[in-house]
């Protein structure tokens, strides 16, 4: 088998393997990981990181946490 220059582009260039939690502005968390849209939690103080979330509990992957930012256009 022979690798194409697109193929060996792809290959050399993965993916990272995190699920990125991003904050609404109703202070739920959503996760990236799909399905999209159905894995949310909400926190009753502060958000994943400061409660020690270091994994998605939904798809197993590290968690990147967004945090809402009010200030964004």
């Amino acid at each position: 088998m022979t690798l194409t220059e697109h193929d060996n582009r792809i290959m050399s260039k993965p993916l990272p393997p995190i699920c990125t939690w991003a904050e609404d502005s109703d202070g739920v968390w959503n996760a990236s990981c799909p399905p999209v849209g159905d894995h949310s939690f909400c926190f009753t103080e502060a958000g994943p990181t400061e409660n020690g979330f270091k994994f998605c509990p939904y798809c197993g992957k590290p968690l990147v946490a967004s945090a809402f930012d009010s200030n964004a256009d």
